[in-house]
């Protein structure tokens, strides 16, 4: 049934599972090193509309978080996202169409992560930030788990990784309109030849509503959608 549908938009479930080897912002309060973090992370939609954020891990480099953020994603528009935030805004390129196709990737939208160092006296440590692309799911949905560098554009101290993982999951258009059937005039004349033996020219005329062998190609199609 939804073969026949478009879709409309994209549930997306986004879990920050755990960092590695990210960086120390607490000192020892012997030798006055930096040796350990209590890491948090915040997770935005886009940069500023705010999801939540992971539990605090205390006295670790290497926290598990296992943080669920879902959200909804409209599949209207499309953004160019940095794979590298560092790389697209400082390396040298050609151009800056060149610089856009070899830093970044086109999604549906961007999460943006930032890790803080929890501190109960004063304000919390930035740690690090992570794009994470949201990429156009198929018709059946995508899963993804991977690791994400930690970015040390604005945090020069920043390291380490996250580890994300994306399950997104197509929404169906539930409102159906005739517009959402009309053929390609090219679709429609392939059609026409086919089932009713009839040789349709290629023109904007196949896509008129009152054309009547474009009503026959309609009615055939909700009747496969009804099967």
């Amino acid at each position: 049934m939804n073969s026949f549908l478009p879709i409309h938009s994209y549930q997306v479930e986004l879990t920050v599972i755990q960092g590695r080897g990210l960086a120390a912002k607490d000192r020892h309060f012997l030798t006055r090193q930096r040796t350990t973090s209590d890491p948090f992370v915040v997770a935005f939609l886009g940069l500023d509309e705010r999801l939540g954020q992971t539990k605090t891990c205390h006295k670790t480099l290497d926290p598990v978080w296992s943080a669920k953020f879902q959200f909804s994603v409209e599949n209207k528009k499309r953004v160019q996202v940095p794979t590298d935030l560092s790389a697209f805004l400082s390396q040298p390129a050609a151009s800056p169409e060149e610089l856009q196709e070899r830093t970044t990737i086109e999604a549906c939208a961007m999460v943006l992560l930032k890790i803080y160092d929890e501190d109960k006296l004063t304000e919390n440590d930035i740690m690090g930030t992570l794009i994470i692309p949201i990429p156009t799911a198929s018709r059946t949905g995508l899963t993804t788990r991977k690791w994400y560098k930690v970015d040390n554009l604005f945090v020069p101290n920043a390291v380490g990784e996250v580890e994300v993982e994306l399950q997104i999951t197509p929404e169906f258009q539930r409102r159906i309109s005739p517009k959402d059937f009309f053929p390609s005039p090219e679709t429609f004349a392939k059609w026409s030849r086919c089932h009713t033996g009839k040789e349709q020219k290629v023109n904007e005329h196949n896509l008129v509503v009152e054309n009547q062998d474009r009503k026959s190609y309609v009615l055939a199609v909700f009747r496969e959608f009804s099967k």
